[in-house]
């Protein structure tokens, strides 16, 4: 034991790494879904916001240097007019200098401490009579400028220029604000969305933790009892639980399940072994003649028979609960199984003087396995015969219905009460009141019936009346119809 728990913590801290690196992926991805929804449409307003404020202050240096070009004296650019304080806008603040038509500096803004050059680009673009240039300029203080130049015209020639500039970093303040406000509210949306997945996830840990308890619980100790429980309010781990919970009930029917066979094999076990032991005991007690021993012998032969069957019809159970497959899947002719296994009855019931008559003329061809389809309709003939009086018939007919070959196999035996008939399938079933137990068997002939039929895709199904007989149909799909469907 010493050695399994260490086995067991490394195990568990392993499952924790693993579901911690999900949980923090997921939450990951989250975070980064997050971020991405929230900064496409920041990005978007900052640059939609940039260009509006960038094309609001070009109209604003274009429009004030047309009103100083109109103002400005081209003979005398340096007794213009111009109120620097009456010309500044809601939110930006002019800088103005005119230039003769040689570029000689005429009039200074006071608040520029000293002209700002221009350079021969600019010289070329502006002596368009109808010339108006946008242009970023630098002072010789560093000072960055965005500017609008404009021809002084007067008589339809140009006599000198007027420039009007705003600072780019007055420009810019808006925008710096918005960037700002916008990268704080998105670093708080990302905090919030955080601190959400934060406590979803120790929401989620507890209701894991609690599932994870469960499972260890039943795992290590068998404790089927134990059910999954999770709170209503998440209905994601709610499903998972449920579906747990239907497998440990699925579990816990067949853990019964499998201890009432054990319970009821055993019990059909011992008693042709009492029975075998008592007959024995009784013969060794004194000495006996020879048909007496014979008589024992016999009786000892029929309890092993019937040791053989039981041993024979649980190994056919079990693998099928394994979900054995049959290894010789083929085109079997049903009506053909049907006449070989009237032909393998026939001797019994002629000993019995029980009519057994069959009616397959037709063919039906049936996909599975031969050996388990004759044993299928042999433990009903069986059945039939067993429970059948003398002078009475059993009718064993086979035909085509649709898609579908039906087998029907009629007796008129004692039939079976029709609250009882939904039972005779289950193992170790047996209609004590109406078929005695010294003239049935252990009662698994009925469900390898129901087995062996369910393998190859059919049924079977029962009818019968209290002392008219019973009448078992057997459904098979035929194998043009399983080769339609593959």
């Amino acid at each position: 034991m010493s050695e399994i728990h260490p086995l067991r913590r490394v195990r568990a801290a392993r499952e924790r790494k693993m579901v911690m690196t999900i949980r923090r992926r997921f939450q990951y991805g989250i975070l980064a879904l997050v971020a991405v929804t929230l900064t496409a449409p920041s990005v978007l307003l900052f640059l939609l916001a940039r260009r509006e404020v960038r094309g609001d202050v070009d109209q604003f240096v274009s429009d004030k240097a047309r009103i100083l070009a109109e103002r400005a004296n081209p003979y005398a650019p340096e007794a213009v007019v111009f109120q620097e304080r009456d010309w500044a806008g809601d939110r930006f603040t002019p800088y103005g200098q005119t230039f003769d038509r040689d570029w000689n500096v005429g009039f200074v803004s006071k608040r520029l401490p000293a002209p700002i050059p221009v350079d021969e680009t600019l010289r070329r673009e502006a002596a368009h009579p109808l010339g108006r240039v946008l242009h970023d300029a630098v002072a010789p203080d560093g000072t960055r400028y965005r500017m609008a130049t404009v021809s002084i015209l007067r008589d339809q020639e140009v006599r000198g220029y007027a420039q009007i500039g705003v600072r780019e970093s007055e420009r810019d303040a808006p925008l710096r604000r918005l960037g700002i406000t916008l990268a704080a509210g998105n670093l708080l949306a990302l905090g919030l969305a955080w601190l959400g997945l934060r406590f979803l996830n120790e929401h989620w840990r507890l209701s894991l933790a609690s599932l994870g308890h469960t499972a260890r619980e039943v795992s290590a100790h068998g404790a089927l009892r134990h059910r999954f429980v999770a709170p209503s309010e998440d209905p994601d781990l709610a499903q998972v639980a449920s579906a747990f919970n239907g497998l440990l009930d699925r579990l816990t029917q067949t853990r019964e399940a499998q201890q009432q066979f054990i319970a009821d094999a055993s019990h059909e076990l011992r008693t042709p072994l009492t029975v075998l032991r008592g007959e024995l005991e009784v013969a060794l007690r004194r000495e006996r003649s020879g048909p007496e021993y014979r008589e024992t012998i016999e009786a000892c032969r029929q309890e092993v028979e019937r040791l053989s069957r039981l041993a024979d019809n649980l190994l056919t159970l079990a693998q099928v609960d394994a979900g054995a497959r049959f290894s010789e899947m083929q085109e079997v002719d049903l009506g053909t199984a049907c006449r070989s296994v009237a032909e393998r009855f026939l001797p019994w019931a002629e000993r019995e003087r029980i009519r057994l008559n069959v009616t397959a003329t037709e063919s039906l061809p049936v996909r599975g396995d031969r050996i388990a389809l004759e044993r299928l309709l042999g433990n009903l003939v069986e059945n039939a015969i067993r429970y059948s009086a003398p002078e009475d018939a059993v009718e064993l007919t086979a035909r085509r219905e649709g898609e579908q070959a039906v087998v029907e196999i009629i007796d008129h035996g004692p039939g079976i009460a029709e609250d009882q008939q939904a039972r005779i399938f289950e193992r170790f079933y047996r209609v004590e009141s109406a078929r005695p137990r010294h003239r049935g068997g252990a009662g698994l002939g009925l469900a390898i019936v129901k087995s062996l039929a369910e393998l190859h895709g059919g049924s079977v199904s029962v009818r019968s009346r209290i002392g008219q007989g019973s009448t078992f149909t057997v459904r098979l799909p035929l194998a043009s119809h399983m080769k339609a469907l593959s």
